[in-house]
């Protein structure tokens, strides 16, 4: 699979180019279990470690690699193994602070083009809440929609999709249904090809349904980067869910 289906662009591109780089190649991380991450590029797809350089940098204070980060790797095995190198500048990024560290901030997710905000229709309902998210989503560098769901138990979903444009002028709001489907079509218009996407929500929801409704089965295009983030009504969020894939359309 070319690595241009991950998100590879001209941004990233540029540095690839500006670097000296020898017996090495682009990956994209879709997936990480502890110290370990799974990378993703022409070569097709492999597990993957940190290099000696790099975890003595990450112990000065560097930055780790996280998903959605792009990388530069050294192939080894016929290409079923990895050693990170380097991680290349990214364009956004979602952090949170370190467990047990009052400044250090752990990046959560990175180079997500737009941040969908799903907000329910229902008792949940909180425009005041969804602009805390807003705030998030601008200090990270990706575009914010607001996705309100349960359009179908919601009869005043139109008043109420009203109400939330008001209070985040000049950002998306789409009203979609996860159980019949219904404004998917729409919410695909904001997603373009080859960009990534991930979805913040509040802590106590399960993101079972939005992980399968967002990954496939309702819309081809939403499949393209599927991380579900639960934002806890702090200023950081919190991970539910540590990978991004990418289905075929």
């Amino acid at each position: 699979m070319s690595i241009t289906l991950w998100g590879w662009n001209s941004y990233f591109e540029a540095f690839w180019r500006g670097g000296d780089w020898e017996n090495v190649v682009p990956a994209r991380i879709v997936a990480q279990q502890r110290k370990f991450w799974r990378v993703a590029g022409d070569f097709g797809e492999c597990w993957a470690e940190a290099s000696g350089k790099m975890r003595l940098a990450a112990d000065e204070g560097a930055d780790w690699p996280a998903v959605g980060d792009w990388v530069v790797v050294e192939l080894h095995g016929a290409d079923t193994s990895a050693v990170i190198q380097e991680v290349l500048p990214r364009r956004s990024k979602f952090v949170r602070k370190s467990p047990g560290k009052e400044t250090e901030e752990q990046v959560i997710a990175a180079n997500v083009d737009t941040a969908l905000l799903v907000s329910a229709l229902d008792g949940d309902f909180n425009p005041r809440r969804v602009e805390r998210y807003l705030a998030q989503c601008w200090e990270s560098g990706a575009k914010p929609v607001i996705v309100l769901n349960k359009a179908d138990v919601c009869e005043a979903a139109r008043g109420k999709a009203a109400e939330m444009e008001r209070a985040a002028i000049g950002t998306g709001v789409c009203v979609v249904s996860a159980r019949t489907g219904h404004g998917f079509d729409e919410l695909e218009e904001f997603l373009r090809p080859g960009e990534r996407w991930c979805c913040l929500v509040p802590p106590e929801w399960g993101n079972q349904r939005l992980r399968t409704d967002f990954s496939g089965k309702r819309s081809r295009r939403c499949s393209r980067f599927g991380r579900v983030i639960a934002a806890d009504g702090t200023p950081r969020p919190r991970v539910n869910y540590s990978s991004c894939r990418e289905a075929p359309c």
